[in-house]
């Protein structure tokens, strides 16, 4: 795997999917077909992200420091909605697809075995 760099990440990103696959293979959109959201990188080293709620699902937003280690990308939260209390820290396992999307993947807090996968798309 391609180790991730902050300046690749620098920028402004679009959410473009949201999958939850579960241990017995069943993939669900918790957001939806067309999920809205925002992430924001700094050259600072500095992190935001905002999903919009949908039906059945809460706002997430948070804010704070990202680090890097390898292939996973580490937001450390200074601020943030429930369920991303400050202080947390949200591991990532980051890649990119061919056709630059960033690709965020994480087992869920609550669901064990179950990784949700965030792709992301360059604002432009």
């Amino acid at each position: 795997m391609t180790v991730i760099k902050l300046d690749d990440l620098v920028g402004v990103w679009r959410l473009h999917e949201v999958t939850a696959a579960a241990p017995d293979g069943t993939v669900a959109r918790p957001y939806g077909p067309d999920p809205r959201g925002l992430l924001f990188y700094t050259a600072g080293g500095f992190v935001s992200a905002t999903i919009e709620p949908v039906e059945g699902r809460a706002m997430v937003a948070y804010a704070g420091r990202v680090r890097i280690i390898g292939t996973q990308v580490l937001h450390d939260v200074e601020a943030g909605t429930p369920g991303y209390p400050t202080g947390s820290t949200q591991t990532r396992d980051a890649r990119f697809e061919e056709n630059g999307h960033l690709v965020l993947a994480a087992e869920h807090a609550h669901t064990p075995g179950t990784i949700v996968t965030l792709t992301w798309h360059r604002a432009s």
